[in-house]
């Protein structure tokens, strides 16, 4: 059984570092799933960028609605990997 690894991270406003982000978990990570919590900056851009170049990051907007654990748990039903 090979193990899949699903980075997931939730982001508003992180232009400044989602690139090297999202390039550090292109390394190890089979699947990358970034949720926006209404970013104003060019966060979501970066990643749309990131995804058209053949990378494997898939970008979701979730409402912030000042409840972490519910954007974590939009995040983990996006995952599809055995280690999240």
């Amino acid at each position: 059984m090979k193990i899949e690894i699903t980075a997931c991270v939730i982001v508003k406003n992180e232009a400044k570092n989602i690139g090297a982000w999202l390039a550090c978990m292109a390394q190890f990570a089979d699947e990358i799933v970034v949720v926006d919590t209404g970013s104003t900056d060019e966060t979501t851009d970066i990643v749309r960028s990131f995804a058209a170049h053949g990378k494997r990051a898939r970008l979701y907007a979730f409402p912030w609605t000042g409840d972490f654990s519910a954007a974590k748990n939009f995040a983990l039903g996006k995952a599809h990997g055995n280690w999240i």
